[in-house]
């Protein structure tokens, strides 16, 4: 049976850092252009959902989608290869009365957990989804809010994410019963060959000093940015506006006022202390 690893984060949390961190590891330290990154399937992209399933899943009742994509992660892990595949996902976890749906217990390995200080969240947050920033503050607070990630020219619609609040967000993987390393976004930037080394552990992938070395120092954030401005990046949503921002754990003392500040503490607090995010 194949191994399901997943990378599972909160939107604008490093996500896309990671897997390119990643995916050098696998390739030994390599190099790797931002829009070639092969590592993981996105759970919610309907294109692997519909190879999985070996059907056209668009057209299909909306009572039925609910149920695509647990059966399509049985369907892969049952597929009798012995392999390891990596997926990542936005969604939080599901309630126990939907895990079977979304995100079958069974089919996964371990998850590495990507958490980002929500005071620098929001800002990033913001900025992607072309949002003001009381608006983010909101969404980050709002147990109803969801991802929806557009259309694939090929398979039509894919399917949304659900996130809630980025509270709800940490607590669901948290608590989720499975194999979980959950790593600071700020660690793996301040940190980052400890931080790296253990996540390659983690996930299995090669883990010696010059390898990790290699994949950090090949991909800094002014080395993603200058791809970017030199070739794009395919899962921007505003080609005019930059993905890669400025990384910086304590850029958010520039960019928000204190009354956000303090709607961002007063909404996530708790968890915030948790993990050493309070200002």
């Amino acid at each position: 049976m194949a191994k399901i690893n997943l990378i599972a984060t909160y939107p604008k949390s490093g996500t896309t850092w990671t897997r390119i961190l990643l995916e050098s590891l696998r390739q030994g330290g390599a190099g790797i252009s931002i829009n070639g990154v092969s590592l993981t399937i996105h759970l919610s992209y309907r294109y692997w959902v519909d190879e999985q399933l070996m059907m056209e899943t668009v057209d299909l009742p909306k009572e039925w989608q609910r149920r695509l994509q647990g059966r399509a992660l049985r369907a892969l892990h049952e597929d009798g290869t012995a392999r390891t595949v990596f997926g990542s996902t936005h969604a939080a976890y599901p309630d126990a009365a939907d895990a079977e749906l979304f995100l079958p217990p069974s089919t996964i390995e371990r998850v590495l957990y990507m958490v980002r200080n929500p005071l620098s969240v929001v800002p990033s947050y913001a900025d992607f989804m072309g949002l003001s920033l009381d608006r983010a503050i909101d969404q980050l607070a709002d147990p109803h809010n969801a991802l929806g990630v557009g259309t694939d020219i090929s398979h039509g619609s894919n399917f949304p994410a659900f996130l809630g609040s980025w509270s709800r967000h940490v607590r669901s993987w948290r608590e989720s019963g499975l194999d979980i390393l959950i790593v600071r976004y700020e660690d793996l930037l301040e940190d980052g060959h400890r931080t790296l080394t253990s996540m390659a552990r983690f996930l299995g992938l090669p883990d010696d000093g010059p390898v990790v070395e290699s994949a950090l120092g090949s991909h800094r954030f002014d080395q993603l940015q200058r791809q970017e401005a030199r070739d794009g990046f395919v899962g921007s949503h505003d080609r005019d506006k930059r993905f890669f921002r400025r990384g910086s754990p304590a850029a958010w003392r520039s960019e928000l006022s204190a009354p956000q500040v303090a709607r961002i503490v007063e909404a996530h607090g708790e968890e915030m202390a948790r993990y050493g995010y309070l200002p």
